[in-house]
Formats: structure tokens, sequence, C-alpha cells
């Protein structure tokens, strides 16, 4: 990924940006309110698959008869509710009403399983679960029976079950009625007029601060989102002019990077050198840590993952290596704890496989390190070729000598079938190396 950050120019590797709009202390329901005010009757919100279109005006009512359902059935301040399932416009209410009361929205993978869900609610202790009809292969409500048999006997918003003792109640989306469950729609009737009371009391205590639109200003997505729109056959003849888009989560490859358009306001930037916890020089890389408002504050419930992540200044330490060069232009090149340290030299992967790549019977690649008695660790080199293509070690490495330096050539190169991936797609490195360990018979 590569932002640019101003346009001063830089010796250290250190950047922030004062130009953009100030901060203003709105809650989202404050915002809805205003924005309603001055746009009543204008289209707010679209989902075309539903053949849904609402005004301003309609998307308030809408969020306000959720809120007051949901104080119906005992969701109050500060308590967690979650949303399990791809976009929707129950998706979007759930999370304007839940800031209208000031709950808290727990947004859960779509792609989650039994296991994943479950240490999920545990965690945070989930009150309440608005689940997906299924999508692909997922069957949410079947996943939620499974953990709470005591779901199909129980009065729908009075669930009392063994293994999560938080979760009280499960609302589904659809019209289909499932036992122990809330519809969404009996949610949004439910609200009588003593909770809509506590709503216009929360208008006032609640804080800004507590813990696919037709025409779409700022698009939020991970690389494989944005490659996916721009490879759209009608895309050329959308106008992008006023488009801004905000990415990570991956590695942005050099061809997309160039292709998006980006933006990063009010944010303090600086490349650190992990060890010494000194600001470096530009062009020489280090961890990128990041100040801003808009940081996390914290993990929940895990005091000791916070503080090695967020320190006593707020500076978020995000694990990213990354260079930062005269112009303020930054680059991330790798996970720290992805670097490979070969004999005392830090090696980033990422580099190696963007040579690796480019090889015409590559479909993928992922480098790891693993162990080696003289160097302390080795490469490997974990390649994934394009279907009916057949390639050998020696031609991988012929490949590489002479695009990376001699020592960033792997020592092994395994061909594989496919990588072990989490629930959001991302491979898992330390899995891979587990299985390249047993396979090239090396001890951890």
């Amino acid at each position: 990924m590569c932002i640019r950050t101003n346009s001063t120019s830089y010796v250290a590797g250190y950047a922030f940006d004062t130009s953009g709009p100030h901060l203003i202390g709105k809650t989202l329901g404050n915002t809805v309110d205003d924005v309603t005010e001055k746009f009543h009757d204008n289209e707010f919100l679209v989902f075309l698959e539903d053949g849904c279109r609402l005004t301003f005006a309609q998307f308030r009512d809408e969020m306000d008869r959720l809120a007051a359902g949901l104080v119906s059935i005992g969701i109050g301040h500060g308590d967690r509710v979650g949303i399990w399932g791809p976009n929707s416009l129950e998706w979007v209410l759930t999370m304007f009403a839940t800031t209208r009361i000031g709950a808290t929205l727990v947004n859960l993978n779509p792609a989650y399983l039994t296991g994943d869900i479950e240490f999920a609610i545990k965690k945070v202790g989930l009150k309440t679960i608005v689940a997906s009809k299924p999508f692909r292969m997922q069957n949410y409500y079947a996943m939620l029976a499974d953990l709470c048999p005591e779901l199909k006997d129980a009065v729908p918003g009075r669930l009392r079950s063994k293994r999560l003792p938080s979760l009280q109640s499960v609302i589904t989306m659809g019209n289909e009625r499932h036992p122990g469950a809330l519809t969404f729609d009996d949610v949004l009737s439910l609200g009588k007029q003593e909770h809509y009371d506590v709503i216009h009391r929360c208008k006032k205590t609640v804080q800004f601060d507590d813990a696919a639109i037709e025409i779409c200003g700022t698009l939020a997505a991970v690389p494989t989102m944005l490659i996916d729109i721009l490879n759209q056959p009608k895309m050329p003849s959308y106008d992008l002019s006023n488009l801004e888009i905000l990415t990570g989560a991956s590695h942005v490859p050099t061809e997309l990077r160039e292709k998006l358009i980006k933006r990063n306001a009010r944010v303090h930037v600086k490349v650190m050198d992990p060890a010494l916890k000194e600001v470096l020089p530009v062009n020489t890389p280090g961890e990128i840590c990041v100040r801003s408002p808009c940081n996390m504050t914290g993990y929940w419930g895990d005091e000791e993952k916070t503080k090695q992540s967020v320190d006593s200044a707020r500076w978020m330490h995000t694990g990213d290596i990354g260079v930062m060069d005269e112009d303020g232009y930054l680059s991330v090149i790798d996970r720290i704890k992805d670097v490979v340290i070969r004999g005392g030299v830090n090696i980033y992967p990422a580099n190696i496989e963007r040579v690796v790549l480019t090889h015409p019977k590559v479909l993928n690649i992922q480098v790891i390190g693993v162990p080696d008695e003289r160097l302390i660790e080795e490469l490997c080199a974990c390649v994934m070729l394009k279907s009916g293509e057949i390639c050998s070690e020696d031609e991988i490495r012929a490949f590489c000598k002479g695009k990376v330096q001699h020592y960033m050539v792997p020592r092994y190169i395994q061909f594989v079938d496919s990588y072990p991936l989490n629930p959001s797609g991302k491979v898992q490195k330390f899995k891979l190396r587990e299985i390249m360990l047993e396979r090239l018979n090396l001890t951890s």
C-alpha cells in the first residue's frame, strides 16, 4: 500500500496532514438527524437486488423503529449487539440503530464457522445477535442452534444458554421463522412510546466518543474487492472523478495502487526502528506507527495485547514494515512477523513474492522462513502454478537470479495446490510453516 501524506519534502520518516476538515463531535444518530433536516426527501440508500430505495426521512424512521424494538427486548447503553451476514438493508439499519441507543455493534465475519462464532460471542459477551438468512454455504441459524440446543424451545428474546450465557436474543433476517428467534420485522414492530422516550433521552446523553449507493463519495474496500470492481466490464464508463478510495488489510499491488484515488487526512505517521523506538531517516525500512482520532483504543478484554499495540502516547504500532520517501509517499513492504532473518540479514518475503508472481507459469506464491542450523532461518517458497503448467525448482531459482539479491533466492521451493486460509481468505503463514517443516523434515 502506498499513501500520499502531503507535498512537503522530508528527511525523517514522520509525516502528518492537517489539510482535511476538522473533526466534529457528533454521534452517527445526530448526524442522521441533521442531514435528514436538510435532505428530507432525497434518496439516501439503495439496494438494487432487493428493489429497496429509502429517502433520508424514511431511513431515519426505520432506524428509530429498530432502535425502539431493540430497547423493548432489553438492549441498552453499552450492550453488545452482533451483526452476522453480508451487506443488506438490515445490516445498515442495525449499525445506525445501535449507535442511536449507545449499544456497541460487533461486526462478525460472514464466513465464520461454528467454532469462530462461539469464540466471538464469548469474547465480547454478545447479548443479541442479528443473523442473516442462509448465504452461499453458510446457514447462520443452524450454526447458532448447534451451539445453543436450548434455542429451539426458547421464548423469542428470552434465550438461556448454558454454552453461551450472555446471549439472550437471536434476530433473523428474511421472512422465514425459526424456533426461539425473533424476525427482523418482529423487532421493528415491538417499539412502544416508552421505548421511543428512551431514544429521545439517548439523543441527549449518548456521546460521540463513547466506547453500494448508486452515487458513492467514499469507498472502503480491501484490495481483492477493488480488483473485482475495477475489472467490471462497464467500469470505464463510470465517472469516478469524485470518488475517494480507502484500502488496506493486505498488500496492495503496484498495478492496483496506480489506479486508485488515495487520501489520508489528519493522520500522523512515522516509521520507527522497532528495537530502538527511534524515528528512522527517509528510505529506511521500519515499523509504521499511526496516530489518529480514527485509531482503535484497544483490544476488547485484552489489556496486555492493547499495551503491545497502542503505546502511552496513543501511537498504534501496526506491525507493518514500510518506507517513507522524501515526498512523503509511504510504501508498505511486509509484516514484521513475516520478516525472515537469514544470517542476520532482514529479508522481506513480499519483495520475493512480487518477482516470482511475474513468472508466466505462477498463479500464487507465499515465502516463509524455516529453521536452518547455520543461518538460523532459510527461505522457503511455496509456489502454486497455473492450471496445466509444469515447472521445476531450478526454473524458479533461475528466474529469480538477477531480479533479487543472491541471498534472497529461496533455498527451498515447494509446489502446492492450496494454502491454509482463515475465514477471511487470508493465508495463515504459521500453518503453512508447520506444513513445510513436516514436508522438509525440519525441526523447529
